[in-house]
């Protein structure tokens, strides 16, 4: 990220966000507009459901450690052992080992929340 990108703490976490994302929902743009999204200090944000986990992988191959990338997980995979492995298959599309910010797409109010957070920590 440029050192002149502007940040903002995610919540009471005390992480520092960049202030711009670049979102990917119906994203067909390929890696370049990605990589400068990412130059210009933006962060990345996905989802299992976009089908864009893939070019986003790439875009950020080479330079994984100055990027906030955030991906989201679909409420049918809420239960413990599904979320855990939707995290793993959006890892493996996404060629990283970590993801900066993991969020629940949609409430999903079938499953015990405490479930879906004991599996999220």
């Amino acid at each position: 990220m440029t050192s002149n990108a502007l940040f903002k703490q995610l919540g009471s976490s005390g992480i520092q966000v960049p202030a711009i994302g670049f979102g990917t929902w119906q994203y067909a743009g390929g890696v370049a507009p990605l990589s400068a999204a990412i130059d210009y200090g933006a962060f990345i944000d996905t989802a299992e459901s976009y089908g864009s986990e893939e070019v986003v992988g790439e875009a950020i191959r080479s330079r994984r450690g100055s990027v906030f990338l955030a991906t989201k997980v679909r409420p049918r995979y809420f239960r413990r052992k599904e979320l855990i492995k939707a995290a793993d298959e959006s890892l493996q599309r996404l060629g990283t080992d970590y993801i900066d910010l993991y969020q629940l797409h949609w409430p999903n109010y079938t499953v015990p929340i405490e479930e879906t957070m004991a599996a999220m920590e």
